[in-house]
């Protein structure tokens, strides 16, 4: 039976008089419901958040194929239906805001794990790992949008791969996109940013708060951040917290310094902000710095400067401190300290696809790359006995972040774009 007629038999059972739900495509609007997971990696499939109430009973289509770039209702259509498309009918009961939904194996009906955490599918998707736009939209049908909900491309938006003209949505604010053919994406950014799932929608359209893996074989579950299912996030949550934190950023400065520089989403009860810093074998100390809370009704960003940081890598984290003495901390953001520049030199940076080293000549040690919270990423090359004294590296398949680029004892701070 095709889903269609699924559908018109439920209807004539309703005729006669039988106490049956019918499905149906809600009045939901962009934004309402996000992607937070993607894995193009043999068991194709994708991972979903409510922003806002699911009613039960309703239909949502995810399609990816081209968009022709006309406006919804004047002319806009799929420009085929080579790749595929699926009908996602959420269950009979509402799905409350803030809701994880995992797809699993959608390129076959036919796979033993093929389905929805929540609710059940019917159609394919074969989710490519270069140049893939999904979209995700209520309509009659799985090719007919009445109105987009979120997009995602996992290299950019675009008139040949997909783009966002005439679907009402804007990169940025409720569809997402990144750079460099990704093949496993996860959301790993603020999962309680205010007293509403919906203000968490910033953050998730924001790259910066994604981690992606790109290479051959299935990195789904390699062992290597991130995998899926492992590394999804559980659910997004409202708060009832004197502070909502987020993002947290700590930055080595030409004056060798480290900035310190910390959101909040919202903040109720609250007085200040004292700045802790540890090392890896030390106790947390504060600095000498304590910021006043600004009850402002809206998200803010603070800053502090360590004036005087530790060699090597330090750890930060801001304790925020209640008006009635109790207290919390927020995230902990790891800086690695660099030498000084004379010592050697790195560019372009920000960096795209190649970042060139320049020390004196005869360094030696091994060459590793380690991101923001000093783990490392890739280790390049043991250089030894030798009279280098510039070496170029290819970072095109590394995530859009900070990044440290380590020799020896010499580091440079290198930002992918």
């Amino acid at each position: 039976m095709t889903y269609r007629s699924a559908i018109m038999a439920t209807c004539a059972c309703a005729m006669l008089g039988l106490a049956m739900a019918v499905p149906a495509h809600a009045q939901l609007n962009p934004g309402d419901m996000m992607f937070v997971g993607y894995n193009a990696d043999t068991t194709d499939g994708f991972t979903i958040v409510a922003l806002a109430d699911l009613p039960a009973n309703t239909l949502i289509h995810f399609n990816d194929n081209e968009w022709n770039g006309s406006d919804v209702g004047a002319g806009g259509a799929f420009t085929s239906s080579t790749e595929g498309e699926i009908t996602w009918h959420t269950g009979d009961s509402e799905i409350e805001a803030g809701t994880v939904v995992d797809f699993q194996e959608v390129n076959n009906e036919s796979n033993a794990g093929y389905g929805a955490s929540i609710g059940s599918l019917r159609g394919s998707l074969n989710l490519n790992a270069t140049n893939e736009v999904l979209y995700a939209f209520t309509g009659p049908d799985s090719v007919t949008p009445s109105q987009f909900l979120t997009a995602f491309a996992n290299d950019q938006f675009s008139s040949s791969f997909g783009t966002l003209n005439g679907t009402g949505l804007t990169s940025g604010i409720n569809a997402l996109e990144i750079s460099g053919d990704e093949d496993i994406l996860v959301y790993y950014g603020p999962t309680n940013c205010g007293f509403s799932p919906s203000a968490c929608l910033s953050a998730l359209v924001d790259p910066a708060n994604w981690a992606t893996q790109d290479g051959g074989g299935n990195q789904a579950n390699d062992g290597t951040f991130p995998d899926i299912p492992a590394d999804l996030i559980d659910e997004i949550s409202s708060s009832t917290l004197p502070v909502v934190w987020g993002a947290l950023n700590g930055v080595w400065t030409s004056e060798q310094s480290v900035l310190i520089e910390w959101e909040v989403l919202a903040e109720e009860n609250h007085s200040f902000y004292l700045i802790e810093r540890t090392t890896e074998y030390g106790e947390w100390e504060f600095l000498d710095l304590m910021i006043k809370s600004t009850h402002s009704g809206h998200s803010r960003i603070f800053k502090a400067e360590d004036l005087a940081p530790s060699p090597g890598i330090s750890y930060y984290r801001i304790r925020q401190v209640d008006i009635d003495g109790s207290y919390s901390f927020s995230p902990i953001v790891a800086v690695q300290s660099m030498e000084s520049p004379s010592q050697g030199t790195g560019f372009p940076n920000p960096c795209d696809h190649t970042f060139t080293l320049q020390f004196p000549a005869g360094q030696v040690g091994t060459l590793k790359i380690l991101d923001a919270l000093g783990r490392q990423v890739q280790q390049l090359v043991s250089i030894e006995e030798t009279q280098l004294s510039s070496i170029r590296l290819s970072v095109a398949d590394l995530a859009p972040g900070r990044y440290v680029v380590q020799l020896g004892g010499l580091y440079w701070h290198m930002v992918k774009q």
